[in-house]
């Protein structure tokens, strides 16, 4: 188990301070090609007045290098002090020479300084070395900050030998160029681990977090969930992974990564940023808590009802419960075609009973198999001989606005000691009018509790203007997004940036729409081949940008066909789909 500290220094980008007493910063990254300048200038405008704290943008060769030191000029020029962050693949000495013109370079350590295969360690480690001592040298001479950006799509072949695609693997290789920055004695460093899969972006920031405290590392973190999607699925995405660490105070600087226009990614990431505040200023009276290393899912007990080990369910509602509203609500699952009344217990004439503690002392007298109980935690404490041996019972576990955020795991940890291993649904009201906000809150209110292993399913309630429908598809897209319940098709899309190949935003909506009822596949759309094959691993196909024009298809890691015209590209992908037996008609 794992408990995390949040002590980190003061790293400056620019004139802009990130950890320490600073609050946590906002960025994102232009996808205008760098050469050009005039958008690449207009792009970073418009994202820092969005809200953003600095502007990353690509350096792929000396074309874009040469651009950005116009780039930085004209900022000037136009009396806009916005800090530049330069983006590096593949070329320390790229690194080097845009050291001198930017105010932070990201270096990826998957492809910054790799001798390639079969190089003896202790070789491949004093050719890192070299090179980030070489870096640091041009670093300190203009006081520019560096973030070592390690990405679960590119990890190095040698890290994929010993640890396989793992956050294990992430850490290790981060460890590695944190040991030789502190041992080189440079500590303007940020760091970062990003995943598209939300799950392992989480397990690997908690990992390194707990590695740098054991060897007494305080570099700030950077957080995010990389192609995680346009729409709905990239606001869930970046909301449970990034909404989850920040709340355990895990971070100090976050982009929202979505595939749209860079300054939309702002407004996201400052709800999860207020939201996140108004959940960690909760007082707490829960010490020790502590959270797995690795995943694990909490088995439960058999019902009458579904097997909650395999298949979470959403309930459906409007009124709220707690108010001992009559109501009407519906138990159903998307892969399995039944619904159930529920209904108050007070009430019940058919359908499941839903008990609270005003009935609670009416459990043991009832004779069906089906029941639940809406109730809290200090209710459930105060009344567990009443419920301690109902091997049937489902609980739904009401959380409040002032539920503090470890108390689910406390929550959680009191049943293991009671040895009660029934089924949890959790329950929430909002009263939330905006789609985007209560997507956000959902997310990190839930997600957190998923990714740690515990609850069987969501029951959200809400009195704003937001119908049933649109908050059955946010449990639905939760359920997805932590891996527990797939109904739909899954994209893992790119954000954008300078080195992309096609148009991402336009791409993605064409291939949803033809592929959006293939349930359970999963589909990467990668505007690039710097993350594209390790990002993919997770994916069943793979759309990724070659050259300019230019489309590959991969199945899973394998490369299928290369140089596809790009008008001929998302035709060539639904025939790969159907050649592998994949496809399915839409109303099959």
């Amino acid at each position: 188990m794992l408990t995390v500290e949040n002590k980190v220094t003061t790293v400056f980008v620019g004139n802009i301070g990130i950890g320490g007493n600073h609050p946590i910063r906002i960025q994102s990254m232009t996808n205008t090609p760098t050469h050009h300048i005039e958008k690449t200038v207009n792009q970073i405008i418009t994202i820092w007045k969005a809200g953003a704290d600095f502007v990353r943008i690509t350096i792929p060769n000396t074309k874009d290098l040469e651009a950005t030191k116009k780039i930085k000029a004209l900022l000037t020029k136009q009396n806009f002090n916005i800090p530049l962050v330069a983006d590096i693949h593949f070329s320390p000495k790229l690194a080097i020479r845009a050291a001198a013109i930017v105010d932070k370079i990201r270096i990826n350590p998957g492809n910054f300084a790799e001798l390639g295969n079969n190089i003896p360690e202790n070789e491949q480690q004093a050719f890192i070395r070299k090179k980030v001592s070489e870096l640091i040298a041009v670093c300190n001479q203009y006081e520019t900050s560096i973030r070592i950006g390690v990405n679960h799509g590119s990890l190095p072949e040698r890290i994929l030998q010993k640890y396989g695609n793992t956050a294990e693997g992430m850490v290790a290789l981060t460890m590695q160029y944190l040991m030789i920055f502190n041992d080189l004695k440079f500590k303007r460093v940020i760091v970062s681990l990003k995943s598209s899969n939300p799950l392992v972006m989480v397990y690997a920031n908690r990992l390194l977090k707990r590695k740098m405290i054991a060897t007494n590392l305080n570099f700030p973190l950077h957080i995010g969930v990389t192609e995680a999607g346009d729409s709905d699925d990239g606001r869930i995405k970046s909301a449970l992974g990034i909404g989850t660490l920040l709340q355990e105070k895990i971070g100090s600087t976050i982009r929202v990564s979505l595939t749209e226009p860079p300054e939309k990614e702002i407004p996201v990431a400052k709800k999860i940023i207020c939201y996140a505040k108004e959940k960690t200023a909760i007082s707490s009276d829960f010490k020790n808590i502590t959270y797995p290393e690795i995943f694990s899912k909490r088995k439960v007990s058999a019902t009458s009802l579904v097997d909650f080990n395999k298949y979470p369910q959403v309930l459906i509602a409007g009124k709220n419960f707690r108010q001992n509203k009559s109501q009407y609500i519906a138990i159903d699952n998307k892969n399995h075609s039944y619904e159930k009344t529920v209904v108050p217990f007070s009430e019940h004439i058919t359908g499941i009973p839903i008990f609270t503690v005003n009935t609670i002392d009416k459990l043991s007298d009832y004779s069906g198999k089906d029941k639940m109980l809406l109730i809290t935690f200090n209710e459930i404490k105060a009344n567990i001989l009443k419920i301690k041996n109902d091997k049937l019972l489902i609980l739904i576990y009401h959380l409040s606005d002032l539920s503090p955020v470890y108390e689910v795991d406390a929550f959680f940890d009191f049943l293991k000691k009671e040895k009660i291993n029934n089924p949890v649904i959790f329950h929430k009201n909002y009263t939330e009018n905006d789609l985007e906000t209560l997507q956000i809150k959902v997310a990190m209110d839930f997600g957190r509790p998923f990714i740690n292993g515990y609850g069987n399913g969501l029951f959200i309630t809400n009195h704003g203007t937001i119908n049933n429908t649109a908050i059955q598809q946010i449990a639905y897209d939760l359920l997805q997004a932590t891996r527990m319940l797939i109904t739909k098709t899954e994209y893992i899309a790119c954000p954008s940036c300078g080195r992309t190949l096609f148009d991402l935003e336009s791409t993605t909506q064409k291939i949803r729409k033809k592929t959006a009822h293939l349930k359970g596949l999963k589909i990467a759309i990668m505007g690039c081949i710097v993350n594209g094959i390790g990002e993919m691993a997770d994916a069943d196909y793979g759309y990724v940008g070659g050259t300019p024009g230019k489309i590959s298809l991969y199945k899973k890691r394998k490369l299928i066909k290369k140089n596809i015209p790009e008008e001929n590209a998302v035709d060539e992908l639904i025939k790969l789909i159907k050649d592998n037996g994949d496809w399915q008609d839409i109303h099959s």
